[in-house]
């Protein structure tokens, strides 16, 4: 109703477009029922969400915009990235699981914890250091593959069963590194 009251009726038709495939990005990973075909329209339309924010970003690059209008017409890099990479790990998971023969996947129970867990665990071993060299994380990653939980208590994303769908025991350190790698009985 706003649109058409405007003399330029397309001035606003980015930002609805905008809302429009944040609003299907939302619903979607919002959804409770398993994903259990790739014939899903759910991933033609992350497809087509992707495809959106790839073109908004390309038409922008492809103007003669200086650099500082181009970042003020696309939203920040970290922001684009996060959400390209967002659905494309998705869409990459549940070709996967299903090309595997591994169950379905559903998209309400998709969350980033166990990842934001890993990295508390990072800082952690750091000291909080914000920049560890590759020795210092590679290292610390061994550490946390052999026999550290995935979860943090110091994190802002506690471990909860509700989100998970796998309960992950990791070996307990009895202070030995010989206890580390015996095998479980």
């Amino acid at each position: 109703m706003y649109q058409q009251s405007l003399v330029s009726r397309n001035h606003l038709s980015g930002t609805i477009k905008l809302v429009e495939n944040t609003a299907t990005l939302i619903k979607i990973f919002r959804d409770a029922r398993a994903i259990t075909t790739l014939a899903d329209d759910r991933l033609q339309q992350l497809e087509s969400v992707r495809s959106f924010f790839l073109k908004w970003e390309s038409d922008v690059d492809a103007t003669d915009f200086t650099k500082a209008e181009k970042a003020e017409a696309l939203l920040s890099w970290e922001c684009r990235d996060d959400i390209i990479s967002t659905i494309t790990g998705f869409l990459q998971l549940v070709k996967f699981k299903l090309n595997a023969n591994l169950g379905d996947v559903t998209p309400a129970r998709i969350n980033s914890d166990i990842v934001e867990n890993v990295f508390c665990q990072q800082r952690g071993f750091n000291g909080n250091s914000t920049n560890p060299n590759a020795f210092m994380y590679g290292k610390n990653v061994n550490a946390v593959i052999i026999g550290q939980s995935l979860t943090s208590k110091n994190s802002n994303a506690k471990s909860t069963t509700t989100a998970m769908p796998f309960t992950f025991h990791p070996f307990k350190n009895s202070g030995k590194k010989s206890s580390i790698l015996k095998e479980t009985q």
